[in-house]
């Protein structure tokens, strides 16, 4: 019970104005430490910076070659979807003539 008393009556007397940054290591990450009190708290990490996407102005030609690709892939696309949707065309296969040594008989009916 008493520690838990020193930890609130700490909090009134050190604002942990004067603190280090310790950097991280293999055994333990960033933190931040207290010079008067020994208080650490671990560093909060920042949103990470993100890199410069691309964009056309950086590689011009880059970017027609691209545009030209897709455009290229979609047309395609487009082809293959249309034909896949039309109705195919009814193949004709070429009668074979008769056995001209079979002789047909009339059915009893």
């Amino acid at each position: 019970m008493q520690l838990q008393s020193w930890r609130i009556l700490r909090t009134f007397w050190c604002r942990h104005s004067d603190t280090v940054m310790t950097p991280k290591t293999a055994d333990m990450p960033a933190h931040i430490v207290c010079r008067s009190c020994g208080w650490r708290e671990p560093v909060i990490p920042g949103a990470p910076i993100g890199t410069r996407t691309w964009d056309s102005s950086r590689d011009e030609y880059r970017y027609l070659r691209e545009k030209k690709r897709r455009a290229a892939l979609d047309e395609q696309k487009q082809d293959v979807l249309a034909r896949s949707t039309s109705p195919a065309p009814v193949a004709v296969t070429p009668r074979r003539r008769r056995r001209s040594n079979v002789i047909r008989l009339k059915r009893l009916g």
